[in-house]
């Protein structure tokens, strides 16, 4: 297994309260990465219906956790991927507040 010090945060995404979908863009990934999608948003109905990106990568959830009142946090992953510019995490529902760590 690789070292910590080789594992390298990509992107942070916190967008102002909108509807439908964040696209984080990250700028150095790279062929047979592993590429982890956490999300948090505020209410524990809130979830994440795909996430997606521009090489064609398949994302698995891979952890799902309603805190009571404190909201809903995922993670997504893809592991040995094709080199991607753009990520697309699209949601079930209206996010009053959401982050995405790519």
């Amino acid at each position: 297994m690789s070292t910590p010090a080789q594992y390298t945060l990509v992107q942070t995404v916190n967008p102002a309260v909108s509807t439908g979908t964040i696209t984080a863009s990250p700028t150095n990934t790279l062929v047979g990465s592993l590429l982890l999608v956490f999300v948090g948003m505020s209410a524990p109905i809130e979830n994440v219906s795909t996430v997606t990106d521009n090489a064609g990568n398949d994302y698995t959830k891979a952890y799902a956790s309603a805190g009571g009142t404190g909201g809903d946090t995922e993670l997504w992953y893809t592991e040995n991927s094709l080199p991607t510019t753009s990520i697309v995490i699209t949601f079930s529902s209206t996010v009053l507040t959401k982050s995405v760590f790519v």
